[in-house]
């Protein structure tokens, strides 16, 4: 007996929403994401995506709580796979730099969260928990690379997170814009702060 609201695949109806909410989110911009498109994209009946989720919101939270998990296991498994490693961040860096330029559609959709979240306070506090974790893995991957004060790996990751997420922006914005160039001078600056 199938389990209720899994799909043959094993993926549950509510996963394929969120991704789908994503995908969508990702092409059109969240203003223009609807809960049609949303259901067309996960190939199911509307009805399905309300019986999920109340509204369009709750399906954005649920989004922001995904790519946060997502975010975390990333990182985590960036982390274990290069334990000890004094130039870990570098190695970070290049591994970031790639997922920036492999999953625009990723941040852009990130980006329309952070802007809905200004004008939705429901969504706060599921886009404060992805912060807060993305930042708290970047503390411990510090530590990973030697830096020694805890307090100050904690401000570090958070200027961390304000640079690569700018730079994730100029890099959908601005066609000119050096990824590559930015990613390795913020990883310089970082080498000489340690």
């Amino acid at each position: 007996m199938k389990e209720k609201g899994k799909q043959a695949r094993g993926v549950s109806t509510r996963d394929k929403i969120i991704d789908a909410a994503l995908s969508v989110m990702s092409q059109k911009g969240l203003a223009s994401a609807s809960i049609k498109e949303i259901a067309g994209q996960a190939e199911i009946n509307p009805g399905l995506v309300h019986y999920h989720f109340k509204n369009k919101e709750e399906v954005l939270a649920a989004v922001v709580q995904k790519v946060a998990q997502d975010i975390g296991t990333e990182w985590a498994k960036l982390q274990q796979a290069n334990k000890g490693d004094p130039d870990f961040m570098e190695s970070a860096f290049v591994r970031l730099e790639g997922r920036i330029r492999a999953d625009e559609a990723v941040y852009r959709a990130r980006f329309e969260l952070y802007v809905a979240a200004m004008n939705a306070p429901a969504l706060r506090p599921g886009l404060q928990a992805m912060i807060k974790e993305i930042v708290l893995g970047m503390a411990r991957s510090f530590e990973l690379s030697g830096f020694e004060c805890e307090d100050q790996n904690r401000q570090l990751a958070d200027i961390l997170y304000a640079c690569l997420d700018s730079f994730a922006m100029r890099h959908i914005i601005d066609p000119e814009f050096d990824l590559s160039d930015a990613m390795s001078t913020l990883a310089r600056v970082l080498k000489a702060v340690k």
